[in-house]
């Protein structure tokens, strides 16, 4: 969809009660420093800026402006083209985390259907204070017409209707646009419907959180600190409701994980009872196309205290999420989860039954063996330079490159490299490798393990992994910095939930 101009002949209107027009403001490129002194040169920002406020007609929208996100683009595009591939569907679900702002996605597709299909009436449902308020809004007519009771037959089947966080009408409609967080008694009998389509909104980036904070007209960069939005980012995600509207009032972890039970939240497709705290625990994450998702624990900081709950009242929650969920879209959540007790089931120490890694399709599999491991003292690291000999080195940062933990000099005997993984296959980045070598005493064996739990036969059809390059492609590039990497010898490590 081309987003154009006021003035370039198009209908660029979304009608008020009063006549009053709503346009667009776009910002010009600007230049943005790097943090080695060079500028980039950083594409347009957009927002749809409204006369005055919708303040009284929408709720839950005091601005006058609202950033156009890119995903916003994208996903009518979506919606349009499987619409047009499609002439039976009625209507689609666009679900997404709490707090991401689905209200502002719920004004901009108004806008778009003013634009698009001039001069199509819409009729716009939402929640205010508990009670359902609808408005039927006539272009043609320049009137807004509101319905304290709610849907009937008096609204024109060629109307289209946008369901802001309600459970919607089942009346015939041109289209109907449910948006909504994941709680599933708004949509499931909806959903039930021949010819409705779900989609997953994304949480915000980086870039769009920053770019409210340096154009929005309500001024947050001098109300809300670089420092701060920072610290908000790193802890909730990027969700504008956690930074914008709750960054002196943020809520309380503990709060939050004492009342998000992830197996349940997974079991009922992100819609359990306790929505409004798993939510901000758990986010969703969409495919390229929207069709598809998966949930993610928001931070690293909420990902530990969520564990740490489940570890002490609740051990039951990690084990069944693990076993329920790790080839499903809670993949992700159960992969974190699961790593996190291999650490400490690892660190502990005990007796684990592991097999060294042949190729697939080689007969010649090694038979099982038992490996003895010692209890070590946990040594978290940030910095390559801050890992122990003989300790157990976790890293700091999530998504640390090739290794989830490393022991090495263990016992002066030998290099432990540790994979945690609920995945079939994992291949490892030689990069991360090479980076570890400095650490590890090259006259010892190195053996790298990939920890799995005793889900789906992981154990028993694992197989030697590549190792592959930064872009994922496999690593062809042997030198005399990489060859000892050839040396390493991979097994496959047996986590048994039972002993967690």
């Amino acid at each position: 969809m081309e987003v154009k101009k006021k003035g370039d002949g198009s209908n660029n209107e979304l009608i008020r009660d009063n006549g009053e027009t709503v346009s667009e403001n776009i910002t010009m490129n600007f230049l943005e420093r790097n943090n080695d002194g060079t500028e980039k040169l950083r594409p347009l920002v957009k927002f749809l800026r409204f006369n005055s406020s919708p303040k009284g007609i929408v709720y839950g929208i005091p601005t006058q402006d609202i950033l156009i996100k890119t995903s916003y683009l994208k996903m009518i595009e979506v919606i349009e083209n499987d619409r047009g591939a499609d002439k039976e569907k009625v209507g689609c679900m666009i679900i997404g985390s709490p707090g991401i702002g689905k209200t502002h996605f719920s004004l901009y597709l108004a806008f778009y259907i003013t634009r698009r299909y001039f001069p199509a009436d819409f009729i716009y449902q939402q929640l205010n204070e508990g009670k359902s308020h609808t408005i039927h809004i006539s272009q043609k007519n320049m009137s807004v017409i509101e319905y304290p009771r709610g849907l009937g037959g008096e609204f024109p089947i060629n109307s289209f209707y946008i369901a802001d966080s309600v459970i919607p009408s089942l009346c015939t409609t041109k289209f109907t646009f449910l948006v909504t967080t994941p709680k599933n008694d708004r949509w499931h009998e909806f959903d039930k419907q021949r010819g409705t389509q779900k989609y997953y909104a994304p949480i915000w980036t980086d870039e769009e959180v920053w770019d409210v904070w340096e154009w929005d007209k309500r001024d947050y960069k001098n109300i809300i600190s670089k420092t701060r939005v920072e610290e908000l980012i790193t802890r909730w995600g990027c969700v504008p409701r956690r930074i914008f509207n709750e960054y002196n009032k943020e809520p309380k972890i503990g709060d939050i994980v004492s009342k998000c039970n992830a197996f349940r939240y997974l079991t009922n497709e992100g819609g359990d009872l306790n929505d409004k705290y798993s939510g901000k625990a758990i986010h969703i994450y969409p495919s390229s196309d929207f069709k598809d998702k998966e949930y993610v624990i928001a931070s690293a900081e909420i990902s530990r205290a969520l564990y740490d709950h489940y570890a002490k009242n609740a051990k039951n929650i990690i084990v069944d999420v693990v076993k329920n969920f790790a080839k499903t879209s809670g993949g992700p959540l159960a992969g974190k989860l699961f790593e996190m007790m291999a650490h400490d089931i690892l660190r502990r120490g005990g007796n684990f039954k592991v097999r060294r890694l042949t190729k697939k399709g080689d007969n010649n599999i090694f038979s099982e063996e038992s490996r003895q491991l010692q209890k070590l003292k946990m040594n978290p690291f940030h910095n390559i330079s801050e890992i122990v000999s003989g300790g157990y080195n976790i890293p700091e940062v999530e998504n640390f490159e090739s290794v989830d933990s490393i022991v090495p000099k263990y016992n002066n005997q030998v290099n432990y490299l540790y994979q945690m993984t609920i995945a079939e296959t994992h291949k490892t980045k030689v990069n991360g490798l090479t980076k570890l070598q400095d650490k590890m005493d090259m006259n010892l064996p190195t053996h790298l393990y990939f920890v799995v739990p005793n889900i789906n036969d992981l154990f028993n059809n694992y197989y030697l992994q590549d190792y592959i390059t930064l872009e994922k492609k496999n690593y062809v590039g042997w030198n005399s910095e990489t060859n000892w990497i050839k040396g390493i010898i991979q097994y496959v490590l047996l986590i048994d939930l039972s002993d967690f």
